[in-house]
């Protein structure tokens, strides 16, 4: 992710990951895509 208005991070206490916008503006507009990729297995 290009920049640091762009962040992500694993939040412990709800087991969730989390992307983080800041300084949004129209064009961060559309749909986001989480991709997960381990030894074992991949999913999107």
């Amino acid at each position: 992710m290009a920049g640091k208005r762009f962040s992500t991070y694993f939040d412990q206490t709800t087991k969730t990951s989390v992307l983080r916008l800041t300084d949004v503006c129209k064009d961060d507009q559309g749909y986001y895509t989480c991709i997960v990729d381990n030894p074992l297995n991949s999913d999107q």
